[in-house]
């Protein structure tokens, strides 16, 4: 399939108004002595290829009568057509982040989302040299694409590779927030899955290790509550760890979280 087609006055109901009803089709009104157009184009040519949509690009300087019945007023605008309705989307350069977020509105799942997903069943399944070669081959096309670093850091944990696994996490930036999230989050995990690893020689060890598997259980209140007590009874066992224990699971949850906001009070209650 042609992902990318000139569209013209003559084409414009066959090629996009009745093609939306098969699958939706991507619409670019754009200009060639347009910059953001410019920038903008190999992202949505790629994004085209990835989700297997149509896109479908008009020159209004060439079709003025298109960008007068549709109101174009700016370039980029880009606009996603389906069911023949024509619907406003953007205007400008926007982020290829964002540009994805607008097509997961029409549920549009992309070649790597689909790739992902099987993964994650490939890793559930323990089939491991499988997942290895499918991540082979993400990296080799998205190289820096936050979400296969996140995949495959879930991949190396399930091997216990769990300094390898922080290396990668180490990488996903700010620029997406969701995604910076998920990364943080699964760093918590992390030292949890340390600290449950770790050996057990006394009774004191085994209440620290029960304890934290309580979070990879789910059971974040009754994790709190016995890292405070570690935090209240035994301030020094094995160098605080409960009060970072407590300081890892709040990072894990989240600022907002309310057990965050409740235990991180009852911390400071018990350290002054």
């Amino acid at each position: 399939m042609e992902h990318a087609m000139v569209i013209n006055t003559d084409n414009f109901t066959p090629e996009v108004l009745e093609a939306s009803y098969q699958h939706p089709v991507l619409l670019d009104f754009f200009a060639t002595w347009c910059g953001p157009c410019q920038m903008i184009k190999p992202i949505l040519e790629k994004l085209a290829v990835e989700y297997g949509i149509i896109l479908a690009k008009v020159d209004i300087d060439q079709n003025p009568e298109l960008a007068n019945r549709y109101h174009v007023e700016g370039v980029p605008d880009i606009r996603m057509v389906h069911q023949g309705d024509v619907i406003p989307g953007f205007v400008g350069a926007l982020p290829e982040v964002q540009i994805r977020e607008m097509l997961s509105k029409f549920n549009l799942q992309s070649s790597l989302e689909r790739d992902l997903e099987s993964i994650r069943g490939l890793i559930a399944q323990k089939q491991y040299p499988q997942v290895k070669s499918v991540l082979d081959r993400l990296f080799e096309t998205y190289p820096q694409d936050p979400r296969v670093v996140l995949v495959a850091a879930e991949f190396l944990t399930h091997l216990g590779q769990l300094e390898e696994a922080e290396k990668m996490l180490m990488t996903v930036g700010k620029e997406n927030i969701e995604l910076f999230s998920k990364a943080q989050s699964m760093k918590g995990l992390l030292y949890f899955q340390r600290q449950v690893s770790l050996s057990v020689e006394t009774e004191l060890d085994r209440e620290y290790v029960d304890t934290c598997r309580r979070v990879l259980d789910l059971d974040y209140q009754g994790a709190l509550e016995g890292l405070l007590y570690f935090v209240e009874q035994h301030r020094s066992y094995e160098q605080d760890a409960g009060r970072k224990g407590m300081l890892a699971l709040f990072e894990y949850l989240g600022n907002t979280h309310p057990l965050t906001q409740e235990y991180r009070k009852k911390l400071v209650s018990s350290l002054y």
